[in-house]
């Protein structure tokens, strides 16, 4: 829903936000799912939907680095 995701987006108190929304929402109606990656529910991702929200993902925001 569109206001838990703006508080979410804009909250300060997580390290970090992989937003699957953005990720995988149609180009001309953010409100929507983008036809690719549409299981054909309208709702639930298809695998390529799958891929596009794991590649959203920067496992470097999980590695932990040595303080310097």
């Amino acid at each position: 829903n569109y206001l838990n995701d703006k508080w979410i987006r804009s909250y300060d108190g997580f390290d970090h936000v992989v937003d699957f929304d953005k990720a995988t929402q149609a180009a001309n109606n953010p409100d929507r799912l983008n036809e690719a990656y549409d299981s054909g529910d309208h709702l639930h991702p298809s695998k390529e939907g799958g891929k596009a929200m794991a590649e959203a993902i920067d496992v470097g925001k999980f590695i932990k680095r040595e303080e310097v």
